[in-house]
């Protein structure tokens, strides 16, 4: 139960370690001293997960898994595993397995897949990649049942809004809005100082 706890996203974290250090500082601050230390001493095993870091080990593991929806849920999670970790051309790999190994045209696989790349797009700050699978989600929930999977990752994509905007915030008017800047038109910004440098030096 811990585990599936951990795996979940909170507060727009997805890192097992970094829920489960904040399942324990909340469970100290409630005073569940118990419950704290029983988590505490099974760390180990309450954090143990495997992931591949390379792709060809994931496309070599994606041969002895059976069933679409599970190879669609063992490349999600590298995906994630990817993202968490600044792995951005590891992200687009994953991506290109999918669409070349996992048959979408099923609306529920296809549901699952374009909610949760939307959400990893924009935990990323690719905001427009984000929106053009948000806009592929929509298509294909239009006139069918929406799944608790994507309620669940359209509502971590309002809550990481929401809680990184705040976090934001404290730094003040001026620095939020340089921030907010730096990460939206960060490329644009560097290739344009990058020119001008080229320019006074060159």
């Amino acid at each position: 139960d811990i585990r599936k706890v951990i795996t979940e996203d909170l507060i727009g974290y997805d890192s097992m370690k970094d829920n489960f250090n904040l399942l324990i500082e909340y469970s100290k601050d409630a005073g569940f001293n118990e419950l704290s230390a029983l988590i505490n001493s099974n760390r180990n095993a309450i954090l143990e997960e495997s992931y591949f870091d390379s792709t060809e080990e994931i496309k070599n593991a994606l041969d002895f898994i059976k069933g679409e929806e599970e190879k669609l849920n063992f490349l999600l999670k590298h995906n994630r595993h990817f993202q968490f970790n600044g792995y951005i051309a590891e992200q687009k790999n994953i991506v290109e397995l999918i669409e070349k190994n996992i048959d979408i045209s099923n609306w529920e696989l296809k549901q699952k897949y374009y909610s949760d790349l939307s959400f990893v797009y924009f935990k990323d700050f690719f905001f427009e990649d984000s929106k053009i699978c948000l806009k592929k989600l929509l298509d294909v929930t239009k006139n069918k049942n929406v799944s608790s999977i994507t309620i669940k990752n359209i509502y971590n994509i309002a809550l990481f809004r929401i809680f990184f905007y705040k976090q934001r915030l404290a730094f003040g008017p001026f620095l939020s809005i340089g921030i907010m800047i730096s990460l939206l038109c960060g490329n644009l910004i560097i290739d344009k100082y990058y020119g001008f440098l080229e320019r006074l030096f060159l």
